[in-house]
């Protein structure tokens, strides 16, 4: 399956940063938060099967990509 990844961001880049600054209140960090998300997207672009619409896949992506960022900051 073929993605062009300029689409998904123009159609999903609302989202994504939604999301990021949902979760995170600082402004900075969910933009820096949402970039992590796109690069983790890029990466496993490849995965994507079509089993479920790609709004879920990159919803789930965002979700676990910055849960896993924000359990990292804190433990530091």
């Amino acid at each position: 399956m073929e993605i062009d990844i300029n689409r998904l961001v123009k159609e999903y880049g609302n989202m994504i940063s939604m999301i990021a600054h949902r979760m995170i209140l600082n402004k900075e960090i969910a933009r820096e938060a949402a970039q992590e998300v796109w690069y983790e997207l890029c990466k496993s672009i490849t995965s994507f099967k079509g089993d479920s619409e790609i709004s879920t896949w990159i919803y789930t992506i965002a979700r676990r990509t910055i849960v896993a960022d924000m359990q990292h900051v804190k433990s530091r």
